[in-house]
């Protein structure tokens, strides 16, 4: 979730597209840990990380908030196939403009560290579903 500090926010400015990462409902279970493990391997450099979860996929990661910031997101999906990371940079003033790259799973041909991030957490954290 992108926030704001200082006079920006109470003079309405900022990008006014929607949060990518809402950080939307309670980290419990399985969920806290997936976080904890990629905040260890992924976000080590912010010192942690937004989210947002859907009946579908849940998505972890850093969105800019400013010009010049890097986005970051680690989607896992309920179809293990379209689940992805999304990597990109913000080009405009507040973190619009994000120009980013998507890699889903399915296009990686050799076990990479996402491929075994995904493996470990889909099965814990989709288990019932399949």
């Amino acid at each position: 979730m992108r926030h704001r500090m200082g006079i920006a926010s109470l003079m309405c400015l900022g990008n006014p597209a929607p949060c990518l990462l809402t950080n939307n409902e309670k980290l419990i279970g399985n969920l806290k840990e997936m976080v904890k493990d990629a905040v260890e391997q992924y976000f080590k450099r912010w010192n942690g990380c937004d989210y947002d979860i859907s009946s579908d996929e849940i998505k972890i990661g850093i969105e800019p908030a400013y010009m010049y910031e890097n986005l970051k997101i680690i989607s896992i999906n309920k179809e293990i196939g379209f689940s992805y990371i999304r990597t990109g940079y913000a080009f405009g003033g507040y973190g619009s403009g994000i120009r980013s790259r998507i890699k889903y799973y399915k296009e990686y041909k050799n076990n990479s560290k996402f491929k075994k991030f995904i493996d470990k957490w889909h099965k814990l954290i989709f288990k019932n579903n399949n």
